[in-house]
Order: structure tokens, then sequence, then C-alpha cells
């Protein structure tokens, strides 16, 4: 039972996630755009330092090389365009430029099936039928 759900349903459960995911982050940046900012309250000094300008996303096509970002550029494009963009897989083989990126996929992902209700219910079944089995040997060996 758990091999087809890793089968069949794990793979769809996972784009789901994905694309939610995806949604809240751009819906996030565009809220984070149209705020502008905001002034400081009196009395405080606040300094900010130099931030390097960050990548357009919207103008990374399928033709730019990853290895040449930066990780914050990488997890970046990762967060508002997902695994399943064009410019992570190239010629069937997915890349994300740098180890880190890649291994924040597999955390994310990791994370999105082990908090699923459905894996972690087939989890406890299965813990239980084995348990189970032991059982009538307790039972009647007194």
């Amino acid at each position: 039972m758990i091999f087809f759900w890793f089968t069949i349903y794990a793979p769809l459960m996972l784009q789901n996630k994905w694309r939610k995911k995806i949604e809240e982050e751009q819906t996030l940046m565009r809220e984070n755009q149209g705020k502008g900012g905001g002034s400081q309250p009196m009395g405080f000094l606040c300094i900010k330092p130099k931030k390097k300008p960050e990548i357009n996303v919207e103008n990374i096509d399928d033709t730019c090389d990853l290895s040449e970002l930066s990780i914050d550029e990488t997890r970046q494009l990762l967060k508002l365009k997902g695994p399943y963009h064009k410019v992570f897989n190239r010629g069937g083989k997915r890349d994300f430029g740098n180890i880190f990126t890649e291994m924040e996929f597999k955390w994310r992902s990791f994370r999105f099936l082990f908090f699923d209700g459905t894996l972690s219910y087939m989890l406890i079944y299965l813990s239980l039928s084995l348990i189970g089995l032991s059982g009538t040997y307790l039972t009647y060996s007194f």
C-alpha cells in the first residue's frame, strides 16, 4: 500500500504542494513590493547595509547558466518559479546549479511528504499491523 502511494500519489501531491508554495511566495513578493519600505520611527537610527541587486526572476530564461548565479539567487528562483520550471530541467535532467539549492528542494519535498496526513496514517497502520503479528504469540504463550 505504501509502495503504491509513493509511486502514484506522492509525485502528484508534491507538484500540488510546490504549486501552492510558489503562489504563496509570489503573493508575498507582490505585497512587499507594493508597500515600498515605509518610514522609520522617530528616535531610531537605521543604517541599512548595501544590498547586492537581486536578479529579476521574470527575465530568467532556459538558456541561463545556473552555475554563474549565487546561492541566494538560485534559492530565490526555486521559491518563485519552483523545481518544475524549465530553467531547472534541461535535457531531462534536474540541475539546481549548486548543492545548497538542491538540498533545500529535497528538504522541502521531504517535509511535504512527511507532514501529509495520509502517509502518517499508513505508517501508523503499518507499525500497528507489525506489532499485531507478534500479538498472537504473546497471547497464547502464557
